[in-house]
C-alpha cells in the first residue's frame, strides 16, 4: 500500500509476519484498510530484500523479492557472523 508508514517489527512478532527467523530486519505499515510489509535476509553476498502488500478482506499474498543488493565480501562476512541464530 503505498500511502502506509511503516515502522519495525519486533524479532518477537516475526512469526505473526511470517518472516523468517534469519531475517537481519523487517518492517510494517498500515494505512486505511492496506499494508505493506518488508523484511531483508542475506543470502550469499548479497541483501535480499523481500515485500507483500496486504488489503483488508483478502488472503495475504506472498512475499516477492523486491531487490537483491550485492555486497563486497568483507560485508557479506561481517553481516554472516553478526545474525542472530
Amino acid at each position: 500500500h503505498p500511502r502506509s508508514g511503516c515502522a519495525p517489527v519486533d524479532r518477537s512478532r516475526y512469526d505473526s509476519y511470517d518472516v523468517p527467523r534469519d531475517a537481519l530486519t523487517a518492517a510494517a505499515g498500515w494505512y486505511a484498510g492496506g499494508g505493506e510489509q518488508f523484511y531483508v535476509v542475506l543470502r550469499g553476498s548479497s541483501l535480499v530484500v523481500y515485500h507483500r502488500t496486504e488489503d483488508e478482506g483478502v488472503d495475504i499474498p506472498p512475499y516477492t523479492v523486491l531487490r537483491r543488493i550485492p555486497l563486497q565480501r568483507s560485508a557479506a562476512l561481517k553481516l554472516e557472523t553478526a545474525q542472530p541464530r
